[in-house]
């Protein structure tokens, strides 16, 4: 028996994958047109391990075609050595004709193109059957479920019928405390990001609506896409704070400090007692903040539990966080001091990086603005920013980069990655332009900035303009793979499921 069943013209296929999701059983998902089928492959309800389809485009034989893969010889050997319960891709894999690489991006670009397609499929009828995976994959083989839902809800879903998933828009909306996936491997994008930032238990989806920049059309399918794919929850209960993520950048921040009585340097195994305000703890704690290191920022032990130093951290933020302060300059001092609060959460939450700090205890992340140049600080935003980039947490790593080409606005490589990052955001296309024109201008022999910018011009639907960038990205380096893939189709839209899936 069926777990769901109907029609997508009745439930979007991110809407049925948001309710697959929330089953969180193995199965089948099979999408039906005619004598046409598709099929997806889900585990446990959140991740697409494989996709099927009868429709010959949409063949393992084709994709390899696309890719330039395909080998008769090693598809018969592959076809007629697979073992029971084997993929013709996962037998490649075995007999050394694609390394994993290969096989996973393969594997993920043919759920990508099946779960798209499908979606297009407006009068086709699904049916979710419960049921075991009936073979194996890595576990990095596939594509979560959420990123799914995201990439189909940011690009064509219908925002009317989406809306049903905001409800009246009178409850308020939090970060979901056990999501399919944890966040920092869902690739967000800077507007899904900044409503994470917001959603703290407190507000209501109409007062995050009202108070986002985003414009509400954006806001509101930005909220559907993190409801349907677990991200946010939409209730009337109380919340412990959201995440608030890894380090705001640093500013090298020149303005005058409070002059204020500072605390020991030595460990303290209690929290600080806490003063009469927040705004009165914000002025004490910012002007402590030069030479703490990051167990005393939290008010923490060096010896501290990892509960306690996340329940440190959520007291913190959910006392002092920049939102709640009105007063410009009491807001400033909040948004320096949350930020180092974040960068003591982020480096102590994570055993790695904590066992890294304590064998160096005062890394330059820590210290304050006066003792670090401007250069010093950009460069450690920058590679914030790198970091966060490489596992797609794109509204994070904009911020960064964006604050690493305010402190040093003449390095050509934190324009590019800055601009590379406003290019997935169509609201910063332009921004996005006027940095890879100043990289250009700083570096005018990198091929590959005027490749990206060529993309860029494509994407915003300036093809010739476009193909004239990328033209002169081959003029420089005839060999540029961005360039070469994008002028080697005639359709500028044959990356979108990259765009899609943000990956």
């Amino acid at each position: 028996m069926a777990l769901l069943s109907g029609r997508l013209s009745q439930q979007m296929l991110a809407q049925v994958l948001g309710q697959v999701l929330s089953l969180g059983k193995s199965g089948a998902l099979k999408i039906s047109l005619g004598n046409m089928t598709r099929q997806l492959f889900i585990e446990k309800g959140k991740s697409i391990r494989y996709a099927a389809s009868n429709l010959m485009a949409e063949s393992l034989t084709e994709h390899l075609k696309r890719v330039g893969k395909f080998n008769a010889e090693q598809v018969r050997r592959a076809t007629t050595s697979k073992m029971a319960n084997e993929l013709l891709s996962s037998a490649m894999l075995r007999l050394g004709f694609l390394s994993h690489d290969e096989h996973r991006d393969m594997v993920r670009a043919m759920i990508e193109k099946v779960v798209v397609a499908s979606a297009n499929w407006k009068d086709a009828g699904y049916e979710y059957m419960e049921g075991e995976i009936p073979f194996a994959q890595a576990e990095d083989v596939g594509l979560p479920v959420p990123v799914a839902i995201l990439g189909l809800t940011r690009h064509g879903s219908d925002l009317a019928a989406l809306r049903r998933s905001l409800g009246d828009g009178n409850l308020r909306i939090r970060v979901n405390p056990l999501p399919a996936f944890p966040l920092e491997q869902v690739p967000l994008d800077p507007a899904e990001g900044f409503l994470v930032s917001r959603a703290d238990g407190t507000l209501s989806v109409r007062e995050i609506s009202l108070m986002s920049p985003l414009g509400t059309d954006e806001t509101e399918r930005a909220l559907c896409g993190l409801i349907l794919a677990g991200i946010l929850m939409i209730d009337g209960a109380e919340s412990e704070p959201a995440h608030f993520g890894a380090p705001r950048p640093q500013k090298a921040d020149t303005r005058e400090k409070v002059e204020r009585p500072r605390r020991t340097d030595g460990p303290t195994s209690v929290s600080p007692p806490v003063p009469s305000g927040p705004v009165e703890e914000v002025l004490e704690r910012f002007g402590a903040l030069d030479g703490q290191n990051l167990y005393q920022v939290l008010g923490v032990s060096p010896t501290a539990s990892e509960s306690e130093i996340r329940h440190a951290y959520y007291s913190l933020a959910k006392r002092l966080h920049p939102d709640k302060f009105a007063d410009e300059q009491t807001k400033a001092r909040a948004e320096k001091l949350f930020a180092a609060i974040t960068e003591s959460y982020s480096t102590l939450s994570r055993t790695e990086n904590r066992q890294e700090y304590d064998k160096n205890i005062q890394p330059v992340a820590a210290k304050g603005a006066s003792e670090a140049s401007a250069a010093q600080v950009a460069r450690q935003n920058f590679l914030h920013g790198k970091a966060h980039l490489e596992k797609h947490e794109l509204t994070k790593a904009l911020s960064f980069f964006e604050h690493a080409v305010e402190q040093e606005p003449g390095r050509e490589e934190y324009r590019r990655y800055l601009a590379l990052v406003q290019s997935s955001n169509p609201r910063l296309r332009k921004e996005a332009e006027q940095n890879f024109l100043k990289a250009i201008e700083l570096n005018p022999t990198f091929a590959e900035n005027y490749a990206q910018l060529g993309l860029l011009y494509r994407k915003m639907g300036q093809t010739a303009r476009g193909d004239e960038f990328l033209q002169r990205a081959l003029s420089w380096d005839p060999s540029n793979e961005t360039a070469v893939e994008a002028l080697r189709s005639e359709d500028p839209k044959k990356g979108i499921l990259k765009g899609i899936f943000g990956s």
